[in-house]
């Protein structure tokens, strides 16, 4: 697991930093996943890590990776991310749905609802 230093008051235990490798990874395994596309330069993202721990404690199985885009450039390019925030959800092993931009809790909750 990556430690990125700047990632402050990461709570839950299915909410966790992580790079290219392990992202891919976490998705081929299956379950419910989501990453979070994000930058050190971005204040819309730091500002849902908050959002983000409410909604891992809510949804206990699923997985919530943090993915900094300027070290995994080629999962982004992968999975056509051109801006931050980006929030992406993966079934099963396969891309689902996103949500672009700083997301209220409501929309991140409905979007996770609409697919589990």
């Amino acid at each position: 697991m990556v430690n990125l230093k700047n990632v402050q008051d990461i709570r839950a235990s299915n909410f966790y930093d992580s790079d290219t490798n392990e992202s891919q990874k976490a998705i081929q395994h299956g379950g419910f996943v989501m990453l979070d596309f994000w930058s050190t330069h971005c204040g819309p993202c730091k500002s849902l890590i908050p959002l983000l721990n409410e909604i891992a404690e809510k949804y206990p199985k699923l997985s919530i990776l943090k993915i900094k885009i300027e070290e995994s450039d080629s999962l982004a390019e992968k999975y056509d991310v051109k801006s931050v925030p980006a929030l992406l959800l993966f079934k099963d092993g396969k891309y689902i749905d996103r949500l672009m931009g700083r997301s209220p809790f409501p929309m991140i909750d409905n979007l996770i609802n609409k697919h589990k």
